[in-house]
């Protein structure tokens, strides 16, 4: 056999499709040191800072290091003292209200909108 008929054998032709998910230790250990300094890191952020597939990171972290998507919405954990008094001032507006048998809706920021039966009453939480 000639060696050029060998050298063809032996490299493959390029294939069209989704590229094969490789996982490695090392990357598997990248991924779960950048989630552990940055829990609230994006699938994009790691992708720029690791330099891997969007695809194989989220294999990673699904089924390699078992974490799973809980919450995508920023929720804070501690309040300033003129956050808690608002938050106060709408629940205890929110209570009286709804003892009326009404459906309470948020409207424009700092408004809280009742609907009463057939009367329509708007109240200034601020």
């Amino acid at each position: 056999m000639e060696q050029r008929a060998v050298i063809k054998f032996l490299e493959d032709d390029k294939k069209s499709g989704r590229s094969i998910l490789i996982r490695t230790p090392d990357m598997i250990e990248k991924v779960c040191d950048f989630v552990a300094n940055d829990r609230n890191a994006s699938l994009k952020m790691m992708e720029e800072a690791l330099n891997i597939s969007r695809d194989t990171i989220r294999t990673i972290l699904h089924k390699d290091l078992g974490k799973t998507k809980v919450c995508a919405k920023f929720v804070p954990h501690t309040l300033r003292s003129d956050q808690k008094s608002a938050r106060i001032n709408y629940s205890a507006a929110a209570t009286s209200l709804r003892g009326k048998k009404g459906i309470i809706k948020w409207g424009q920021v700092g408004f809280l909108v009742a609907h009463c039966e057939s009367e329509v009453k708007i109240k200034k939480t601020t």
